[in-house]
């Protein structure tokens, strides 16, 4: 997900480092990835995945400066809780986090991220996890934020190719996505769906879906600026901000979403929004009628704001120790 943080890029006070980053060799790039893999390190820790090298291996680190390195997501599973540990012992580091899955989310269930999270602040110690989850904010005392996606390629006005996009994952959806696709398709709406993690046998309109084939995150843009209304239907009990919804507002897209909580969040205008729980209920007009989207976005969503974030955090703290002294 380098492209949705590609703000990052140019701000002097960042800099951006991979934990894993790309190798040629398509042997060992599939031996690391099994090697490192969050799916398999949630139910065993592999010896020596801190081998693999990492471009913060590399950095030039300072013996006066205080360093803050920020996860986005939680990356830190590919590597030992020893890895993490050396670099606090040996540096003057200090570790936070802005979480982009739901805790409860079909993605974060599947590399049991809150108990990676828990470990990672129970060992070594996080100074701030924040996130774009209400509720998980509220349930686990994370700071609420929405400063995770970033505009690709400016916001250039691409000739409508589709009516409505979807990309996702199946992940317990297939049903829903394609009980919205047959309406869609006997109500004359031209639909680009592309869905992973679907078995062969379940693949229904294979020669109009696109099933289980990946593209890059500025691909995503594309077909994204080439289509009137995004769909998406929420993962597992997921009720927060999606990247679909950050999506339509940053690139002007209508929004077909089953998540009715989008009304509580930031640019939302319920012209360009509309929420359903019966695909025979959707007002397929709406989704075909093409019209000027505006949500006034003002850069809201820019990961660039954690910086300003983290900052923010640093000086409460700071306040607050030397009231205290």
């Amino acid at each position: 997900m380098i492209d949705v943080n590609s703000d990052l890029f140019h701000d002097e006070r960042a800099e951006f480092f991979e934990i894993l980053p790309y190798v040629k060799n398509p042997i060992f790039r599939a031996i690391r990835k099994i090697h490192c893999s969050g799916r398999v390190s949630s139910v065993v820790k592999l010896p020596f995945r801190d081998k693999w090298h990492s471009t913060l291996d590399d950095y030039p680190w300072e013996s006066d400066v205080e360093y803050h390195i920020v996860f986005l997501g939680c990356p830190f599973i590919k590597r030992s809780i020893s890895y993490w540990l050396k670099y606090k012992k040996e540096h003057n580091v200090k570790f936070s986090m802005y979480e982009l899955n739901a805790n409860d989310s079909f993605a974060a269930k599947a590399v049991n991220q809150l108990e990676a999270i828990n470990e990672f602040d129970r060992k070594i110690g996080f100074e701030h996890i924040l996130t774009a989850q209400l509720k998980e904010a509220d349930k686990y005392g994370y700071i609420h934020c929405y400063h995770c996606c970033s505009m690709i390629d400016g916001n250039s006005s691409d000739v409508i190719e589709n009516d409505m996009y979807l990309i996702n994952n199946a992940k317990g959806r297939l049903k829903k996505f394609l009980d919205v696709y047959e309406c869609a398709r006997n109500n004359g709406v031209n639909s680009f769906f592309r869905i992973a993690g679907v078995k062969k046998k379940d693949q229904l309109y294979s020669d109009e879906i696109i099933y289980n084939k990946l593209i890059s995150y500025k691909e995503v843009v594309k077909e994204i600026k080439k289509s009137n209304c995004l769909f998406e239907v929420l993962g597992g009990a997921q009720t927060g901000a999606s990247m679909h919804y950050f999506e339509a507002v940053i690139y002007n897209k209508k929004l077909l979403t089953d998540n009715k909580n989008a009304a509580f969040l930031p640019y939302y205008n319920p012209k360009f929004v509309h929420f359903y729980d019966n695909p025979k209920d959707i007002n397929w007009d709406w989704v075909k009628e093409r019209v000027p989207v505006d949500y006034h976005y003002d850069g809201g969503f820019s990961p660039t704001h954690l910086i300003d974030k983290i900052i923010e955090l640093e000086e409460d703290k700071d306040k607050k120790e030397s009231i205290k002294q």
